[in-house]
């Protein structure tokens, strides 16, 4: 049975194939510009098995395990073994039909892993049970995770297991749950075909399983869709509305040591009107946490719907369905995004920023750097963060647009934006680029407020007040530190650009 004990050996010998013809996310990448199973889209599959050669064990193995494409027997066994492909036929992860062997699962690339998951068919239903492989959301909840030394982490709606084998490299013991009990099977499998330890894996929703278990570290890709529906249980939790969302970032509060971290993927309900952080405030507030509220989009219900039932076969029935249930409810915009919390005692803070459609890595240093300033922020009154002198930190641009007039630029607009980490704006205005350009690493805030020339309407209150948010906000998300801190300052990251109607500088 898929995962189980005694095929370890086998599966972890399938890996060492994989991985010695060079599966890997780099290869994959270069071979057919992707690391995800392509067996989705018919025609990128199409287009990439067109850059594949025969007798390639890479090429095999990729028209095996990513496009879902048949390969001859000879092939597959040359790539991997006569031993290892009567394994995986034992397994039912290939079928054999006339000297031709179809796959039956799937294998993504991530980091240094390899991930198999069920394949999933364009036009084709999925069953109840279906595992999911790597796509956007598990990879932007690996990047938004702390990665410190912990002792126990826990991998809440474990999938495929992703989650649960990146914590090994820095944990003593990785949790992986789920309800579904073929999700669990992949992570074991999963854990075997990397030659890594095997995670503890327990069955159940949610925490049920747990009791009053704590962790350094929770890690949550729950089914957090939305859902009138409960087919599916990778993205139906049967649960009113964004209800499931608000029950998991509360408890993996109570499941958190001191000092722990938790990066939960959520989506969430607000009105057309509403700030879109008000209701995930309200989730964190008294749960012990400082809390980190990243948004990545908000959805108008159409939107929303037909984005979880592309694939259905009556699309627009299902749609009319969907919509009926948000009417019901009163929804009438939902966002997507992520709670990240720390457990900590005392007065807790709570930020938050909308994230950018832009590409994530590895965001655990910049995570750390935010909490680390939002906690030097609750501790220092205005009168003391008005007597620091601040200076801009490495690893962001500031932007810069504008119209052409009488022969030279005239600056319309600046925003600051990151290029590591957490992918966040922050727009300027008029306001914040005149102090922007005066911030100077010998002069206090203070000294630098008091040098500016109010603006229309403004007292010199209005001011102090403007610099003392707009510079905890640049402070808090990394655009700027504190001279005296450890590192050296190198300024804003600038490019110019100009063209005919406008200036642009990033």
């Amino acid at each position: 049975m898929l995962g189980s004990e005694v095929d370890r050996p086998f599966v972890s010998q399938f890996g060492d194939a994989l991985r010695q013809a060079g599966y890997s996310e780099a290869g994959l990448r270069q071979a057919v510009g992707t690391s995800s199973s392509l067996r989705h889209d018919p025609r990128g599959s199409e287009v990439a098995r067109r850059r594949l050669a025969t007798g390639n064990s890479l090429h095999t193995l990729i028209k095996a395990f990513c496009l879902g494409i048949p390969v001859p027997k000879n092939e597959l066994t040359d790539a991997v073994g006569a031993a290892t492909v009567d394994f995986l036929i034992r397994l039912a992860l290939v079928r054999w039909e006339q000297d031709t062997f179809i796959p039956l699962t799937a294998i993504d690339a991530a980091q240094d892993l390899l991930i198999a998951h069920d394949p999933a068919c364009r036009r084709e239903p999925l069953m109840g049970d279906h595992v999911i492989g790597l796509g956007p959301a598990p990879r932007t909840l690996a990047a938004l995770t702390v990665r410190l030394k912990a002792g126990r982490v826990l991998d809440l709606g474990t999938g495929s297991g992703i989650h649960a084998l990146l914590a090994l490299n820095h944990c003593d013991e990785a949790v992986a749950t789920d309800i579904n009990p073929r999700a669990l099977a992949y992570t074991r499998f999963n854990a075997a075909l990397n030659r890594l330890a095997i995670p503890t894996t327990r069955q159940g929703n949610l925490f049920e399983p747990l009791a009053d278990d704590a962790f350094d570290l929770i890690v949550a890709n729950p089914p957090y869709v939305l859902s009138p529906d409960s087919s599916l249980q990778f993205r139906d939790s049967g649960m009113a509305g964004d209800q499931l969302s608000r029950t998991v970032v509360r408890e993996a509060a109570r499941h958190l040591t001191g000092g722990g971290f938790a990066s939960i993927l959520v989506n969430w309900a607000h009105g057309e009107e509403e700030a879109w952080q008000a209701p995930l405030a309200s989730w964190v507030r008294g749960v012990g946490c400082d809390a980190l509220l990243l948004r990545f989009r908000t959805y108008d219900p159409v939107t929303y719907a037909s984005l979880w039932i592309k694939e259905e076969a009556e699309f627009a029935e299902t749609l009319d369905r969907w919509l009926s249930y948000y009417d019901g409810l009163g929804i009438r915009a939902m966002s997507s995004g992520a709670v990240i919390l720390r457990r900590r005692s005392g007065v807790n803070w709570m930020r938050s920023a909308p994230m950018l459609s832009a590409p994530i890595q590895d965001a655990s240093q910049h995570l750390l750097q935010i909490f680390d300033a939002c906690d030097r922020l609750s501790r220092m009154p205005n009168t003391e963060l008005l007597e620091q002198r601040f200076r801009p930190r490495p690893s962001h641009r500031i932007h810069r647009t504008g119209l052409s007039r009488g022969g030279s630029y005239a600056v319309e607009g600046q925003y600051l934006e990151t290029i590591t980490g957490i992918p966040i704006r922050v727009t300027l205005g008029e306001f914040g680029s005149r102090l922007l350009e005066r911030l100077d690493r010998d002069k206090s805030l203070g000294s630098v407020t008091s040098e500016l020339t109010p603006m229309r309407g403004m007292t010199s209150g209005d001011i102090t007040r403007r610099a003392v948010q707009l510079v905890s906000q640049l402070f808090a998300f990394g655009f700027l530190e504190i001279e005296g801190s450890a590192l050296e300052p190198r300024g804003f990251v600038v490019g110019i650009e100009r063209k005919e109607r406008s200036l642009v500088t990033s």
